[in-house]
């Protein structure tokens, strides 16, 4: 009997497309999120039956999507890769689907806070959701008592970094230091 491949094959296939003004491609009457700079682009698709692979055109990865079957009334989208676009639209971010997807905490957060507010608390975020820490942000807007940005961060800092000991200081006259 012959032994079997080191390589494990691929069953997949690829199609050309054309993303559009938004940055989605459509397969099969749903449309796949890409990334913001993809609008009006042409991608490559390689589909398979658990995933759909999106490939610029030199076939680097932009973004794995699920494989929905079926037409989907809304894109299937990767809020990640739109994530800068929608902290500069700080308004249009509490009707995204990304929004609906935060914790309950944040929803009464970015609902209860003032334009400005919103503003900057979205873009301290940003790079934590992009960071994967959602779940230490969530900690500690649950746990502090957060009125706005700089409560938050300084809570924040507090919780996800470790605290750096200061050297003792020796001058010609030290007085006798107890710790």
């Amino acid at each position: 009997m012959l032994p079997l491949p080191n390589e494990r094959f691929k069953v997949t296939r690829l199609e050309k497309v054309k993303t559009d003004n938004y940055s989605f491609a459509r397969f099969e009457n749903n449309r796949y999120s890409t990334a913001t700079e993809y609008n009006r682009c042409k991608m490559r698709l390689e589909i398979s039956a658990e995933y759909v692979r999106v490939l610029n055109d030199k076939y680097e990865e932009v973004v794995v999507h699920k494989q929905f079957y079926g037409q989907k009334t809304e894109p299937v989208i990767d809020w990640l890769k739109y994530l800068g676009a929608i902290s500069r639209k700080h308004n249009s971010f509490k009707y995204t689907s990304f929004f609906k997807g935060l914790p309950t905490v944040w929803e009464d957060y970015f609902n209860a806070a003032d334009f400005d507010e919103r503003k900057k608390m979205l873009n301290v975020l940003t790079p934590i959701i992009l960071d994967d820490k959602l779940d230490e942000a969530t900690i500690t807007i649950k746990i502090g008592n957060i009125r706005d940005t700089e409560d938050f961060l300084a809570c924040y800092r507090s919780l996800t970094e470790s605290t750096k000991k200061l050297p003792q200081v020796k001058t010609k006259i030290t007085l006798a230091q107890i710790p």
